[in-house]
């Protein structure tokens, strides 16, 4: 887990700073909120997952009630857990913290950067988005993996044998959840452009120095309203109070 091991070690010493004000686990949505020496808050978002683990071998949260009040680096070390929902707690708190950080971004959502970059190209797209129906660009091919295939769609088993065609590539955030993130950046060596793209995005810079050159994610601009649409079960796109942001490498002009 290389990769992983990077973003813990990259956040660890940033995180002890902050201090976890409270943790939601939404149906669809999980939010943290952090907050500074000062008592300023910011929040971050990662997708809720279902859990994977067989049946009472691994509880979704294995310890409850505890997040609120703790130091953010002990969460932190959850990027590593068993548990897709203790991840999601982790690559939330992650996105808080990246908030309270200057970090260079730009006000841009995925889909424009696909319509920008991906004319006449072989995208493949790891995960389902339901911005794909809309785009407005002619591709030369396009491939969506997805471990539940729609139809037109191709199995995650088939990313070995086809990744390696395409010239663009853009990788849902969960990937990070579910640790494949490192599988398919090696299978996706070949291609020009490689985008994660959705709210489970690390808001990490130093990502791009793994060959990944644009991170596209969500800051929250207004916590208490995106605290009451998570309570009451959204998912992303009903979710009111965020602003989709990139952060790129110097050679991808926005």
């Amino acid at each position: 887990m290389e990769l992983i091991d990077e973003i813990i070690h990259t956040v660890k010493p940033i995180a002890k700073d902050y201090i976890i004000e409270n943790v939601i686990v939404g149906l669809h949505i999980t939010l943290s909120i952090c907050k500074n020496k000062k008592g300023k808050l910011k929040a971050g978002i990662a997708s809720t997952m279902p859990r994977w683990s067989p049946k009472g071998k691994c509880p979704s949260i294995s310890s409850p009630g505890t997040f609120a009040s703790s130091s953010a680096d002990k969460i932190i070390d959850l990027m590593k857990s068993n548990s897709p929902q203790e991840v999601s707690v982790a690559i939330a708190t992650i996105n808080a913290i990246a908030q309270f950080q200057q970090i260079e971004y730009h006000p841009f959502k995925a889909q424009d950067i696909i319509e920008k970059y991906c004319s006449n190209k072989i995208l493949a797209i790891i995960g389902h988005f339901p911005f794909l129906s809309a785009l407005k660009v002619n591709f030369k091919k396009c491939m969506v993996f997805e471990l539940q295939p729609s139809e037109g769609e191709y199995p995650s088993r088939e990313i070995p044998k086809l990744l390696p065609q395409a010239e663009v590539v853009a990788i849902t955030g969960t990937t990070f959840i579910n640790h494949t993130i490192e599988d398919i950046l090696n299978y996706s060596k070949n291609a020009k452009l490689r985008i994660i793209m959705g709210p489970s995005t690390p808001l990490i810079p130093q990502l791009l120095d793994f060959g990944i050159d644009i991170l596209a994610g969500t800051f929250i601009t207004n916590i208490e309203l995106v605290k009451r649409y998570v309570l009451e079960g959204a998912n992303y796109s009903q979710l009111k109070g965020k602003q989709s942001i990139c952060i790129t490498n110097r050679k991808i002009k926005l």
